[in-house]
């Protein structure tokens, strides 16, 4: 049982030992020791809800390289885990609350993947006794305006919109979804990756380098292990995986570069915060207060010292009680501290 206070992420879970590098002859190795640490420190940290309790896992590392993007690309994966752990049928109860008129977004699956924008105009219950959401897209005053009638089974083709993107010009150019390529889907199995596309799904912050963090996250020669279906491993890079924001893309990781003046509204802010680097972590940690924290340093940053003082002052203000997650093992060349403080 969980601690007081705390819940235990529900459903399907990810393993991502599928995830590894290609090898000399194509074939498919397990990531490093290192590698699989960063990922599986993400993992481990994003999967844990706390109510008024804040969780840091503190890391230092000989070199940041891919540190970052690993962290991220584990703690992406939670997020997906507890949003897939809510069932249809209380997705399709909270949407059928919606006022009429609200903005939505539908996935339209025919031909191209497109996501559609347009009005919720409410439930309606066939002869069959199945309850369908009213979508309504473009004007109905006009030929071109389209209801579409959405059954619970359904029910995840549906998302909540800004009213910005339900202006007329918008819906002009109508995003194109991104495929979920076998890679990704190998690595969320058994989740269904169908809804990994959908945008407004944060599930992590970035404080470090924009530029750094895109180069680790477009980096290739990472594979899954071959499937049933296929003769080969299926290639890609953790971009995949962190859906970097980035354009009109849906994304599920977002960078605020340690130079900023400001943070962005996040519209919520998304439960896991990876401080890449000593000088993120110290003009950063006290505005970024409310999520879980990944903080990685390397012994050759300027500022190391002051960071590890820093955090050695926040372990000082530590709640007693014993952390409310298991963080990996760390391999030889890590040190971590792990630690939970109160939640502001």
């Amino acid at each position: 049982m969980p601690p007081e206070g705390l819940s235990e992420p529900t459903g399907a879970q990810v393993d991502v030992s599928v995830l590894g590098l290609c090898g000399p002859d194509g074939g498919w190795q397990p990531l490093p020791d290192w590698a699989r640490y960063h990922l599986e420190a993400g993992l481990a940290i994003g999967r844990v809800q706390t109510e008024g309790q804040r969780c840091v896992h503190a890391i230092v590392v000989p070199a940041r390289d891919s540190a970052a993007a690993l962290c991220a690309s584990g703690a992406v994966l939670a997020a997906y885990e507890h949003e897939s752990a809510a069932s249809t049928e209380r997705r399709f109860r909270e949407l059928c609350a919606l006022p009429k008129g609200s903005p939505v977004t539908l996935r339209d699956g025919r031909g191209r993947l497109k996501l559609l924008t347009g009005r919720f105009a409410g439930v309606r219950q066939g002869d069959d006794r199945v309850r369908r959401l009213l979508i309504e897209i473009g004007d109905m005053d006009s030929a071109k305006g389209i209801r579409h009638q959405i059954p619970q089974g359904d029910v995840w083709r549906v998302g909540v919109a800004d009213e910005s993107e339900t202006q007329p010009q918008k819906q002009k150019r109508a995003r194109v979804l991104q495929a979920v390529s076998a890679f990704t889907e190998d690595v969320l199995y058994p989740l269904d990756a169908r809804r990994f596309t959908e945008p407004g799904n944060l599930g992590c912050l970035i404080v470090g380098s924009r530029e750094r963090v895109s180069e680790e996250a477009a980096r290739q020669g990472f594979v899954t292990r071959v499937g049933s279906a296929r003769t080969r491993p299926a290639p890609g890079n953790l971009d995949e995986l962190m859906r970097l924001q980035k354009g009109g893309k849906a994304s599920r990781t977002t960078v605020l570069p340690v130079r900023a003046s400001r943070s962005p509204d996040f519209g919520g802010q998304p439960p896991v915060t990876v401080f890449d680097g000593a000088n993120g972590y110290l003009k950063w940690r006290d505005r970024l207060r409310s999520a879980h924290a990944v903080v990685v340093l390397d012994r050759t940053e300027p500022r190391f010292n002051e960071a590890v003082a820093q955090i050695q002052q926040d372990y000082v203000q530590r709640l007693p009680a014993p952390i409310p997650w298991t963080p990996p093992p760390a391999p030889g060349s890590v040190e971590a501290l792990c630690f939970s403080l109160r939640r502001p």
